[in-house]
């Protein structure tokens, strides 16, 4: 029976500690939450960082390759613009050669 009277006092303190470590297993269990969720974002990063960092190195093993092909390109344009420009000038130089021609052999009067 003194067992009893000895608990009695004791459960509204009890109350109140259970509302007060409630609220701190509250706020831990947040903290957890937030913590697994920063882990998974951190674990996420690093797989963009190792991802990005192999497609870099790939990238910079590739343009030496890539430049080349482009340089070779310009020289074919440059070279295929100056074939293009020295016919130009022989189609120019054959129009007057005709025009002169045609102008040699008109009539004096026939325009």
């Amino acid at each position: 029976s003194s067992g009893i009277n000895a608990e009695w006092p004791l459960r509204p303190g009890e109350k109140k500690l259970k509302v007060i470590l409630g609220g701190y297993q509250a706020k831990s269990i947040a903290i957890t939450k937030q913590l697994e969720e920063i882990n998974e974002q951190l674990d996420q990063v690093h797989v963009e960082s190792v991802t990005y960092s192999r497609l870099r190195t790939m990238e910079q093993s590739i343009i030496p390759h890539r430049l080349h092909v482009l340089q070779e390109h310009v020289q074919r344009q440059r070279t295929r613009e100056s074939q293009l420009q020295d016919r130009y000038k022989q189609l120019l130089e054959a129009r007057r050669q005709y025009i002169t021609d045609i102008q040699a052999h008109q009539m004096p009067g026939e325009n």
